[in-house]
């Protein structure tokens, strides 16, 4: 299979995947909202965070390093060298999961009394063990298959594991199962990815190991620096996302607004979590990888990126907008009534979040380039985010954590547009003429939208603008001027839709 077939399948499934996830994730979430109490779903969100903190002291950098390099060997002709990669990266992780599991049962007092959670670190810390090793060892099942151009295989994988995930947490609904089962569930969807990822991935493996006789050496100076930059770039960047904003809340304010909190970040979740800035990382660093390996040109790269920010900016900049909107209806109807005080903090979220969205290509040009020192300066950003949320938690409640980490977000973007120009005189658009092309699109849109708030949007008639809303913009977007046509037939090439490619390209543009 090609590279173009392979992004184009990869993207297809990355979306599908994302779609799922994002369902099961708000049936999960609603669920478990309205079926345990607040500190027992304040304690469920806290396993999160728990596992992400678990999750960079295992890391090392290993998941980046097998995605950047097992390309790099297949492409030139050394499978054995891949397969000792793998080898290392399963080696290093089981020890460092030993190593965390004696920590984990070791100082499981004193973390319960820190964090104010000592179910959590008390009768549920077995299974929050199974679940976070499993999870571990995961990640190099997930980073491998990328690696091979199989990001769609993973997709397939978190697609099944997910769809478990919600059924188990629907039984636990219907009969009134508590805070013991829900973690149990999150143990077993670990272990089932795990085997998966084995039976999926172990073709690979079994094939270079049969193949004729190549390089195996290993630059351990070039792989070592290159994950220890990422290993501390994962560093500063726990203390910039949401979970650690879980711990501060919950060491000063308790469980009870840990769950108002993980309530806020939802939707704001959901939409970093469908950029396409991060959706297709996976999808196209082999291949941004062997393009910047054949030619050692960056231009290559930087024109991804243009596309890439020109996605981001057409399909969530008008998202951001009507979330605005509508966050209090939409926490009401997924979470009940009870955690609508959660909107505002919801809302300074989403409106940062623009900013975390058109950061994220910065991270897939860097890996691409082999950049991986700037990927870890961008972490002090997370340094800044823990001294902030110390600072403001106290003073403002949730709200002071939604504003440390959203801030954090447009801190890094400002920095790697600086930092490479200053070394690398390279120069990123800001693509401001594409923002305000987008926001004079959005603005038939926002105008049918407020007629939607004042009738209700969960009403015949509201459902009805909002749709009425959304094609207006999509409309209006196919002629904004956003992308040029050179962009547009590279965005058309894998969709046979010829009615788009008449309206979209000028007609002597359109292919025959």
């Amino acid at each position: 299979m090609s590279d173009d077939d392979n992004i184009g399948k990869g993207t297809l499934v990355v979306y599908l995947e994302r779609g799922v996830l994002m369902i099961a994730g708000l049936v999960v979430s609603a669920l478990l909202a309205r079926g345990l109490s607040t500190d027992h779903y304040g304690i469920y969100k806290l396993v999160g965070s728990v596992l992400v903190f678990s999750s960079y002291a295992a890391s090392f950098g290993l998941e980046m390093t097998v995605t950047r390099f097992i390309p790099d060997y297949m492409t030139k002709g050394r499978p054995k060298a891949a397969n000792k990669l793998l080898g290392g990266a399963i080696l290093i992780r089981g020890f460092a999961i030993a190593v965390l599991v004696i920590g984990a049962v070791g100082f499981r007092e004193q973390l319960g009394r820190t964090f104010n959670a000592q179910e959590l670190f008390g009768p549920l810390l077995v299974l929050l063990l199974i679940h976070a090793g499993f999870k571990l060892l995961n990640s190099i099942g997930r980073a491998f298959l990328t690696a091979y151009s199989r990001r769609h295989v993973v997709g397939y994988v978190r697609i099944a594991s997910n769809l478990v995930l919600a059924g188990l947490i629907g039984y636990l609904y219907l009969t009134g199962g508590g805070i013991y089962f829900a973690i149990a569930v999150l143990a077993t969807k670990s272990v089932l990815e795990f085997v998966l990822f084995l039976a999926t991935g172990i073709r690979h493996v079994v094939e270079n190991a049969r193949a004729a006789r190549s390089n195996a050496k290993l630059s351990l100076s070039r792989l070592g620096s290159y994950s220890g930059y990422n290993w501390l770039f994962r560093g500063g960047a726990v203390f910039r996302e949401y979970s650690v904003d879980h711990f501060v809340i919950s060491y000063f304010l308790g469980p009870t607004q840990v769950a108002f909190y993980g309530v806020a970040i939802a939707i704001p979740k959901m939409m970093l979590s469908i950029s396409p800035g991060r959706m297709l990382h996976g999808v196209l660093l082999p291949t941004f990888v062997k393009r910047y390996e054949e030619s050692g040109s960056f231009a290559e790269v930087k024109r991804g990126y243009v596309l890439l920010q020109k996605i981001n900016i057409v399909l969530l900049l008008p998202a951001i907008l009507s979330l605005l909107i509508f966050v209090p209806e939409l926490i009401e109807l997924v979470y009940s009534e009870k955690y609508v005080g959660a909107a505002g903090t919801a809302r300074i979220l989403i409106g940062f979040g623009f900013f975390r969205v058109i950061g994220y290509p910065f991270r897939l040009v860097s890996h691409a380039v082999e950049k991986a020192n700037l990927i870890f300066y961008s972490a002090l950003a997370g340094i800044y985010n823990l001294g902030a949320d110390v600072l403001l938690v106290p003073l403002f409640g949730v709200n002071g954590a939604a504003l440390a980490t959203g801030s954090a977000g447009l801190l890094t973007f400002m920095y790697y547009m600086v930092i490479y120009r200053l070394l690398y005189d390279v120069r990123f658009p800001l693509l401001g003429n594409a923002v305000l092309r987008v926001l004079l699109s959005t603005i038939p849109m926002l105008i049918i939208f407020s007629f939607t708030k004042v009738v209700g949007l969960f009403t015949l008639a509201g459902l009805s603008t909002a749709v009425l809303g959304g094609f207006t913009y999509s409309f209006i977007s196919l002629y904004n001027g956003v992308f040029s046509n050179q962009e547009k037939k590279i965005l058309l090439r894998r969709l046979d839709i010829p009615y788009l490619k008449r309206m979209w390209l000028r007609p002597a543009d359109v292919p025959e």
